[in-house]
């Protein structure tokens, strides 16, 4: 299956970043890539497309806690017969014009068919589905009620048919309206699986943390259209330094986030009960039923912050080189990324220096070698910081930038540092223990998505979890300048 394409040419999109449009990238400069200011919070009774909140408010019953399966009394009672009701809703293949039309409709549709849609596949046990053989009651074949407009909303998102991190995180979250001031603390989730506190915890701590950096996507825009266009090398650097400054501190306040999860948020309910419900297909693929016999055949990874498009921004803002091995993970990240955030990193990854920089600084900047105009800037300014240039405060003010710049990516680090804190907690100590209820087959089931403690450790992404941060760690200290 063929993916929405970004319809833009990436010429048009240097120029609104030059120009500061923000709208262009579906980013809020209040909210950043968090879309709290057109939150739809159900589809319109009045539309065919309301059958699948339906379906998604009987999940609820047939998985009242949404620990498994065996939490219902039996299948007759509850799991069986509402994966039948899936099997049996009216097949909708000509979406709505007004869903169309509407992208917080549109983006609602997804939340809600991802979430139907993994309560259908992952909330079958191994005991309800070893001795039967109809494709009924085969896990990884989604019926075509929900298979084609699950494919549809999908593709006119530019998205996967999966759980993302945007339908889990970036789409599933709105303001408490309670409160007058906007602030992340405000942020509340919509949908859960389980309505656990665990999980409750686990989908609004990203999603503040994504809130904090919009002060970092806003100083990106600034620094890139402003600032280093600017003939004032003084006033220039100083506001530059100064939105570095803000960068450092969002970081700090991003930081902070994950320490609140930490606290919030027990390892053992993550990985033993939520885990399982927004892991993505696992090597053996899911079927998407079709007309006829047709199907569409698709190996996806889950909900995972390794597709936050926060951080792949900054790295490629900040010109971090994270080699060949990282690259391929970012790249694989991205195609899971809201169409405008991946063209947003897109953009940042093919900047020159000449699109970015005053006449003066290219000449000066040109020939350093760096994947990052604002890297090769600050590269410049290291080199040269002890040269003779009027105003005589200059060299001075030159070293407070590249100080400034070293303080993001450390906070950057420290970012990292406590996600790979929460990596180990949540995910490898976990890996290595029994769960607390031995007979929940979401634990036991092979086909859930957690792996066996003999193999390389996954995220929901289907990433190599400890290889994959130590990496990134390791690349952002290596970005550091060296100040004697």
């Amino acid at each position: 299956m063929h993916f929405a394409p970004i319809p833009t040419l990436m010429g048009s999109a240097t120029e609104a970043l030059l120009r500061k449009d923000f709208s262009y990238f579906d980013i809020s400069p209040h909210t950043g890539f968090l879309d709290l200011e057109n939150t739809a919070y159900r589809i319109s009774k009045d539309l065919q497309e309301n059958a699948w909140e339906d379906a998604l408010e009987a999940a609820r019953k047939a998985w009242p806690h949404g620990e498994s399966a065996q939490d219902v009394v039996s299948d007759e009672e509850g799991v069986e017969p509402w994966r039948r009701s899936v099997r049996n809703m009216t097949v909708i293949e000509a979406l709505s014009p007004q869903l169309m039309r509407d992208k917080s409709l549109l983006r609602r549709a997804y939340v809600v068919l991802s979430m139907v849609g993994h309560f259908y596949i992952h909330g079958t046990t191994s005991k309800n589905t070893t001795h039967r053989t109809d494709e009924s009651h085969n896990p990884s074949l989604i019926p075509r009620p929900l298979a084609i407009p699950w494919l549809q909303v999908s593709h006119a998102l530019g998205l996967k048919p999966v759980l993302s991190y945007a339908a889990q995180v970036m789409w599933n979250c709105t303001l408490d309206p309670s409160h007058d001031t906007q602030t992340a603390d405000r942020i509340e989730a919509l949908e859960t699986f389980t309505s656990h506190p665990s999980e409750i915890a686990f989908v609004k701590a990203p999603a503040r943390v994504e809130f904090e950096g919009a002060a970092v996507l806003k100083s990106i825009f600034d620094i890139l259209s402003t600032h280093l266009r600017s003939s004032d090398l003084y006033t220039s650097q100083s506001d530059i330094i100064i939105e570095l400054q803000k960068m450092e501190e969002a970081l700090k306040k991003m930081r902070s986030h994950l320490l609140v999860l930490k606290k919030n948020c027990d390892p053992s309910h993550f990985y033993w009960t939520l885990r399982p419900w927004i892991a993505g297909s696992g090597p053996e693929g899911w079927s998407y039923q079709l007309e006829g016999e047709s199907k569409v055949d698709l190996k996806l990874g889950g909900s995972t912050a390794g597709s936050s498009s926060l951080l792949q921004a900054l790295d490629s803002f900040l010109g971090l080189d994270f080699g060949e091995s990282h690259l391929a993970f970012r790249c694989s990240m991205q195609e899971y990324m809201p169409q405008g955030h991946r063209l947003f990193i897109q953009t940042l990854e093919n900047l020159s220096t000449q699109d970015v920089l005053s006449h003066y600084l290219h000449e000066q900047v040109s020939t350093e070698a760096t994947a990052s105009p604002f890297r090769a800037y600050v590269k410049h300014i290291y080199a040269n910081r002890k040269a003779r240039i009027e105003p005589a405060s200059l060299p001075d003010q030159a070293l407070q930038l590249v100080l400034a710049y070293n303080n993001v990516i450390r906070a950057l680090k420290d970012f990292r540092d406590e996600h790979f804190r929460i990596v180990s907690l949540f995910v490898i100590n976990q890996a290595n223990k029994q769960p607390k209820d031995q007979a929940s087959p979401m634990v036991t089931t092979p086909d859930n998505g957690t792996p066996s403690t003999k193999e390389t450790l996954k995220g929901t992404g289907g990433s190599d979890l400890a290889k994959l941060l130590k990496g990134y760690r390791n690349s952002s200290q290596a970005a550091l300048f060296v100040i004697e």
